[in-house]
């Protein structure tokens, strides 16, 4: 467990970094007037709700799934 939170102090700053970066250059696109305008928006979109899920979600359900099977497995052994 004490991996898991160390390896996503680590990696949260070249990941963040690289999703601002992504949307960043893709902003130009989002903003303008031509056709590519929707595809801008669209990846910008996308960029925001996997960077979201990737730094907050997976970490947050991994917790809640080790502890689960943490106290499953406290639970068989004490049971024995």
């Amino acid at each position: 467990m004490m991996a898991a939170i160390e390896s996503g102090y680590i990696r949260f700053r070249p990941v963040l970094m690289t999703a601002l970066a992504m949307i960043i250059g893709m902003a130009p696109m989002a903003l303008s007037e031509g056709l590519n305008t929707p595809l801008g928006r669209a990846v910008i979109g996308g960029l925001a709700f996997a960077t979201t899920a990737t730094l907050l979600f997976v970490p947050v359900v991994f917790s809640l799934v080790h502890r689960n099977i943490k106290q499953t497995h406290n639970l068989s052994q004490s049971g024995e």
